[in-house]
């Protein structure tokens, strides 16, 4: 399986790659390991159209930023092009995190698509949370 490029962030990287036009969804991968994970390197291969990057345990101010704590790692955030965030509810493997995001990807589309100036007003505040997995409670 092919593995995609993803960005290491820290708090004076990070609204660089926020702001990036290379994807217009991201995904971020928040973790307690040291090394990028295999899987997650395989989830940026297989959506090429999503900017993947990873935040590690120690980068305190990205994770007080997206309202996390080092307990609740690890998690995936997408942050959809106006700025809203999904946070993914699910097994950690390759192929439920690709659907995920996808899903999201068509999501920004058609939204785009559908309305011109729809999201003037849009805080992209709370997050939404995706469970892939029917009838799984949430943590």
């Amino acid at each position: 399986q092919v593995e995609g490029d993803v960005t290491v962030l820290t708090s004076s990287t990070a609204d660089t790659f926020l702001k990036g036009t290379r994807a217009p969804l991201k995904a971020i991968l928040f973790t307690k390991k040291s090394e990028t994970p295999v899987v997650w390197k395989r989830v940026a291969g297989a959506v090429a159209e999503v900017a993947c990057a990873e935040v590690r345990h120690t980068e305190a101010l990205l994770l007080d930023r997206f309202g996390l704590r080092e307990a609740d790692l690890p998690k995936v955030v997408a942050i959809s092009p106006d700025g809203s965030r999904t946070q993914y509810e699910g097994p950690n493997n390759l192929e439920r995190i690709s659907l995920f995001l996808k899903a999201l990807v068509l999501k920004a589309a058609s939204a785009q698509s559908s309305s011109s100036s729809g999201n003037a007003g849009s805080t992209g505040g709370g997050y939404r949370r995706h469970c892939l997995m029917r009838g799984t409670p949430e943590h």
